[in-house]
């Protein structure tokens, strides 16, 4: 008998023939909803209440969290976040006390803060930051309950120049290239081909007149939204606005499930949660196929950015009122790094392809060798050692795993196969 252990399997505990793994740890117990701020350098930022920020600096592990300090709190503050390179912006624009509005600024990891207003003039009850193509920071600034300023700035927020006034709240922003963006506020869709220096309504129409109030775009300019029960896409930029036929998610409803946070974070792979605790699903086919990773995750109710991801390659989530999760394992390293090898081993064959329940492996090998079956995020979730492949008869029941796709690894001393399967 040859005596075989995959390094990969030593490196990660492995010591039973199959297990499965939660896609989710609790990071932060703190019974609130965060908001987040990744930066280069892999510092993560979480913001809670609105006035409380904590950093971790390595990852977001248990028990890293530590309470920055510095800018103005207390009762007559409101912030939200967000971070471009290792610059973090605390954005005070709902607080009560007028002196204390506007944009602090930390380039330290929040040992030191300063303010970065110059151009705003008294219009400094500032909402958020978004990012267009080049570093160019898009600013949403509130004038009225229903009206919003736009301001731009190409150097950090070092200077801000006055741009388009709009009805309603922005609620999504896609850019598409170095000029190309599109910006959901409310109900309306805006275009611009300056890379926001001006914005035309798209004057969309959808079916219902279900006008999506968040979207995400992809490199070859197309649009997807999600407007109460549905998801729509647009091919016309953003004119016309069509169903989309998908697998995967559960039956949405304007009243109960419906998707209240989709962020595009990770090459062409999209994220989406659903409320009514429905679930969280990601897709990587442009929105035709979702696939759950509800995993452990009790609560669902992920609102807008609350779901990010981090420079490390790190998944976070952070349900209302439960505190902040992070993925398990990096999902950036999924299945860009693993590619189908099928001319390694001889005689090789996984059946049935696509499968439900169970399947089979034949194969010419008559050696002792090891197989792995890894989700799309390059999770183990099942694995064993085989000294005769026809031990492995009886076949691999996957009847547990989620509808997706995996990739199946065999590995002996003549070489390894790794070849994709589809579960449905």
């Amino acid at each position: 008998m040859k005596n075989f252990l995959l390094t990969s399997l030593i490196a990660l505990g492995i010591i039973s023939s199959s297990f499965s793994q939660n896609f989710w740890e609790k990071v932060n117990h703190q019974m609130h909803a965060f908001h987040f701020g990744m930066a280069d350098n892999g510092n993560v930022y979480g913001l809670s209440n609105e006035i409380f920020l904590y950093k971790s600096t390595t990852n977001g592990t248990l028990g890293s969290w530590n309470q920055v300090t510095g800018f103005p709190t207390g009762n007559s503050a409101s912030y939200n976040i967000f971070t471009k390179g290792n610059t973090v912006f605390m954005l005070n624009g709902a607080g009560t006390l007028a002196s204390e509005r506007g944009i602090y600024v930390s380039t330290d990891g929040g040992s030191t803060w300063t303010t970065r207003n110059n151009g705003l003039g008294n219009n400094t009850k500032v909402a958020q930051i978004l990012e267009l193509a080049d570093g160019v920071l898009l600013l949403e600034v509130t004038t009225s309950p229903n009206t919003i300023l736009l301001y731009l700035s190409s150097d950090d927020g070092m200077n801000w120049s006055q741009g388009q006034t709009f009805n309603g709240r922005i609620t999504s922003i896609a850019t598409i290239s170095s000029t190309e963006a599109y910006m959901a506020v409310e109900n309306t869709i805006y275009r611009s081909a300056d890379n926001g220096q001006t914005w035309l309504d798209q004057n969309s129409t959808a079916p219902s007149s279900q006008i999506p109030s968040r979207i995400v775009g992809n490199n070859n300019g197309n649009l997807l939204g999600v407007a109460n029960d549905d998801v729509l896409e647009s091919t016309d930029q953003g004119v016309t606005w069509t169903v989309k036929t998908l697998t995967g998610l559960p039956t949405l409803t304007s009243a109960g499930d419906k998707i209240t946070s989709i962020r595009r974070l990770h090459g062409e792979t999209i994220y989406a949660a659903v409320a009514d605790n429905a679930g969280i699903f990601y897709s990587d086919d442009w929105g035709s196929t979702w696939i759950d990773i509800t995993s452990n995750i009790t609560s669902t109710q992920i609102f807008n950015y609350d779901i990010a991801l981090s420079t490390e390659g790190y998944l976070f989530a952070s349900p209302s009122g439960s505190g902040i999760f992070r993925s398990a394992e990096r999902v950036t390293a999924s299945t860009v790094s693993i590619k189908e090898n099928t001319d390694v081993l001889s005689g090789f064959t996984i059946y049935p392809n696509p499968s439900t329940n169970k399947v089979f492996i034949d194969s010419d090998i008559k050696e002792g060798g090891s197989v792995e079956i890894m989700n799309q995020f390059g999770q183990v979730v099942y694995s064993n050692k085989f000294e005769l492949l026809s031990n492995l008869n009886n076949g691999i029941n996957i009847s547990t795993f989620s509808n997706g796709i995996y990739f199946v690894k065999v590995k002996t001393l003549e070489g390894m196969h790794i070849q994709k399967l589809v579960k449905k």
